[in-house]
């Protein structure tokens, strides 16, 4: 596409000088569908010359985000996924605290584009570019998952159906660590507090519905037996759909457990064939490593007899929402091909290779992408 078609959109997004000695990650160019994401030398607006030749040898090379899309729309549609992806990355919503529940923007810094816009709207616009800059690790990484998630739109809602369901309940993973917090601080006795977590369930589970990676069950083929083993063809079916995005039939990940067992524990435990303690597990921390496929399968109870019920779901607790999420989230980063725990060095690889004549990276899913799932390792708890 000639680079003439495509506006600039500034994000006021920053990489620190720390993640900036990725220099390579900062020349490639993450490309989608009309638009593009570009890392560009930051400026450092306002300052001298003098001063920025300082700061530039003081703290190093940053780099900031920009878009580089058809139009408006198209730009604000990738700054809405870049914002999911990051979450995706992060495990959690972003930047809460900071701006909300508002998403990343993408501001024209074309004049003629500009000019398009009522005088109110270009005030906002200044008001923004004048108050917002956000220096944070991850944009990298967030940007090549952005131009993954665009190649599908399955992926794509799957993206903001996990972005939704932070929106509504999350637990940041510091505050699962084994001792951070009583059991009781997960559980509520607030009926609005049982609804968001019934519909940031609802709403997570939908990522593994996106990815067509629900238990092929019914009445008269159950995923289970009576003798609480799994159905061979519903799992053999499952486990195949599991293998296409690179995950094993042994593969495993952490299912949180915190607290006195409840009565909606123990209906979810019947549906976990195998679990294998964490080694921090002691007193009221219950945590496990189950296969995925159990996980898959716990869910989808929650999901459809908890959740979606009248009367259910005073028995839902937090812990039950960082689980599904956490089960949503990797289940969403095999797909893509962006298994980041499977490398050396979590906090410098990509699992992408760039091209050698434009050092592009595209949206189609390359063959190195195939090659990194046949990699060995277990899935993170977080």
């Amino acid at each position: 596409m000639p680079k003439s078609n495509l506006r600039p959109y500034w994000t006021g997004l920053r990489s620190p000088a720390g993640e900036c000695t990725r220099i390579a990650d900062a020349t490639k160019r993450y490309r989608g569908r009309g638009w593009e994401i570009r890392f560009v030398r930051c400026d450092y607006p306002g300052i001298s010359k003098g001063t920025r030749r300082k700061l530039s040898a003081h703290v190093g090379n940053s780099y900031e985000l920009r878009i580089f899309a058809r139009s408006s729309a198209r730009a604000a549609d990738v700054a809405a996924l870049l914002y999911a992806a990051r979450s995706l990355l992060e495990g959690v919503t972003v930047e809460r605290v900071i701006v909300g529940w508002e998403p990343y923007q993408a501001i024209p810094l074309d004049p003629r584009e500009l000019e398009r816009f009522s005088a109110h709207q270009r005030d906002a616009f200044d008001a923004y570019r004048n108050s917002f800059y956000l220096d944070a690790n991850g944009f990298f990484d967030a940007a090549q998952i952005t131009c993954r998630l665009a190649h599908r739109n399955s992926w794509q809602n799957a993206a903001f159906k996990f972005l939704l369901s932070g929106q509504l309940a999350g637990v940041h993973h510091m505050d699962l660590r084994p001792g951070a917090h009583d059991a009781a601080m997960f559980r509520s006795s607030h009926p609005m507090d049982w609804i968001w977590f019934s519909q940031s369930i609802f709403a997570a589970y939908g990522v593994v519905e996106e990815l067509r990676l629900t238990p092929q069950a019914s009445s008269t083929k159950p995923s289970l037996l009576r003798d609480g083993t799994w159905n061979p063809e519903v799992r053999t079916h499952l486990e195949g759909r599991l293998a296409k995005i690179g995950i094993r039939p042994q593969d495993t990940l952490y299912w949180n457990v915190r607290g006195r067992p409840r009565r909606l524990e123990k209906k979810v435990q019947r549906r976990i064939t195998s679990a294998k303690p964490g080694p921090w597990t002691r007193g009221n921390v219950r945590d496990a490593g189950i296969l995925y496929i159990d996980a898959i399968n716990t869910a989808s109870y929650l999901r459809s007899n908890v959740t979606a019920h009248v009367g259910e779901i005073s028995g839902l607790t937090a812990i039950d929402v960082a689980n599904v999420q956490q089960l949503a989230r990797l289940l969403l980063l095999h797909a893509v091909g962006f298994q980041f725990w499977r490398h050396p060095k979590v906090n410098g690889n990509s699992t992408a290779k760039t091209s050698g004549r434009d050092r592009t990276i595209t949206c189609a899913r390359r063959v190195e992408t195939r090659a990194n799932r046949r990699g060995s390792g277990r899935s993170p708890h977080k």
